[in-house]
């Protein structure tokens, strides 16, 4: 039995896992339409975030994202202000084909990059462009409006491939190029300017005798562009210093029991992180300076997940960088292997793929959330605002018992509520109230409420819930209406 298996594996010795230029574009070309359909596919806007856009640029006007409760970011959403140009760009039509541009132009220069470093061995690239597809989150940051991180990865596409040009050809243009990317993507999201510190540190530290005159100046600009952000970041913390932090309250897990969370809503991390520490021991104790540039943005994702577990920040979204800038390092490893016995690059294969396909489950149910929340929140919102025309009172309700809301998640709900029939009906009319028990709920009311837990169990025990039917759900909140609607239709 024995032999048989080895037999078995014997067979990969006679595959050299190769694929021609011509198939390795058509399935690249598959993959970038596969991923502007979904981006673009049943458009509508989604209760929640997407707020952000209904009075701006769904509404011509400019949107920037400033300062406030610790945070700066200035440029996190400037990139939709180019929709004020266009004919139609108030739609949300135009602006997930935005999104789809973003995406497209993403992949090209990802795949062009992967090329570069990996002597054009197409199937290690296409492998890795799909462990990207399938990382939980990376497909759904580019289906949602306001994610920052698609935004973040289009420009590290773009940093990552003019880097590397500029460094070989000795380019002016590419050297400019890849800085333009910088200054902007350090002014997206904070944490960023911690990645493109590093990227810069590593090739100036280990790497500085190969480099030239260009190359310094390079990496010196990337240098000072991160030290500008933190002494403005700070300056303005100093004159204005934040009543409230950011995501206070809003995640209970700390220590290792985040990271393990993190890594368990990730597990191509745990990846980055294995590699990240092999390839900072060659470098630093063994002078291994083979592709320095693919190392330091290793190292950048690791320290952007640092930073990330630092700030008590978990979601699956916000890793998105950190396995983007991972990727050219998987394809550099893979493409290392090559050197050895086929069965051991099948190894390496198989240790990338696992993770990937442990995230593609997540992946595939983050974007029929979205999908589905095309189709269902718009219709939730009009349903409100019809059952108000008809005289019906909407009730946020929030209980006298229920547990302090830190975050102003549920008073939020309220603002998100009415300034979503707001946009739809065009009327400046608050229809949203909040009260705090069911003594004013009747067979002439809607409840919404977003509670969990023991909170949402209490409320539906009241007796008067036995009056009332789940009509719907959105992001976080339930929907309940009278029975004697029932009856009517």
């Amino acid at each position: 039995m024995l032999k048989n298996v080895i037999n078995q594996f014997s067979i990969l010795k006679n595959i050299d896992f190769q694929i021609s230029k011509t198939v390795a574009n058509w399935i690249i070309g598959i993959l970038i339409f596969t991923g502007v359909v979904l981006i673009v596919w049943n458009a509508n806007w989604r209760f929640g975030d997407d707020i952000q856009f209904l009075f701006t640029t769904a509404s011509g006007k400019p949107i920037f994202t400033w300062f406030g409760s610790g945070r700066f970011f200035p440029l996190g959403l400037a990139d939709y202000n180019i929709l004020l140009f266009v004919p139609f760009g108030y739609t949300v039509t135009a602006h997930l084909i935005w999104n789809s541009v973003l995406w497209l132009i993403c992949m090209v220069f990802l795949f062009n990059f992967l090329k570069e470093i990996t002597n054009k061995d197409y199937f290690v690239c296409i492998v890795s462009i799909i462990i990207l597809i399938c990382s939980s989150a990376f497909l759904w940051v580019n289906m949602h409006l306001p994610a920052f991180e698609n935004v973040i990865c289009f420009m590290f596409s773009v940093f990552m491939f003019c880097a590397w040009k500029g460094e070989k050809k000795q380019s002016i243009k590419y050297y400019a190029c890849a800085l333009a990317a910088t200054l902007y993507v350090v002014y997206v999201k904070e944490p960023v300017f911690g990645m493109i510190f590093i990227i810069a540190f590593t090739r100036l530290i280990f790497g500085f005798q190969t480099l030239t005159k260009k190359d310094r100046i390079f990496y010196y600009s990337i240098i000072l562009a991160a030290l500008s952000y933190i002494i403005l970041y700070s300056y303005l913390w100093y004159q204005n210093p934040p009543e409230s932090l950011y995501n206070v309250g809003r995640c209970e897990l700390r220590g290792l029991k985040l990271a393990l969370a993190q890594l368990h809503l990730e597990p191509i991390l745990w990846v980055t992180l294995i590699l990240g520490v092999v390839r900072a021991f060659f470098v630093v104790f063994k002078s291994d300076k083979t592709n320095l540039l693919v190392d330091s943005l290793l190292f950048a994702g690791g320290g952007y997940f640092l930073a990330l577990w630092v700030l008590n920040l978990i979601s699956n979204y916000y890793v998105v960088p950190c396995v983007f800038l991972s990727i050219p390092a998987f394809a550099c490893f893979l493409h290392s292997l090559r050197r050895y016995n086929l069965l051991i690059f099948f190894g390496g294969f198989v240790l990338l793929l696992w993770p990937a396909y442990k995230d593609s489950h997540m992946a595939v149910l983050c974007a029929e959330r979205t999908l589905r929340e095309r189709r269902e929140d718009m219709a939730a919102v009009s349903f409100l605002y019809e059952q108000s025309k008809l005289g019906k009172k909407i009730f946020s309700v929030i209980l006298d018992t229920a547990k302090p809301d830190p975050v102003g998640s549920r008073s939020c709900n309220i603002n998100y509520w009415n300034s979503f029939i707001k946009f739809l009906s065009k009327e400046n009319k608050e229809v949203v109230n909040q009260v705090y028990n069911l003594d004013e709920v009747d067979d002439n009311t809607i409840i919404v409420f977003c509670l969990h837990g023991q909170e949402r169990s209490d409320l539906l025990a009241h007796p008067k819930m036995k009056n009332f039917y789940l009509h719907s759900v959105v992001p976080a909140v339930d929907i309940y209406a009278p029975k004697v609607l029932l009856e009517h239709k």
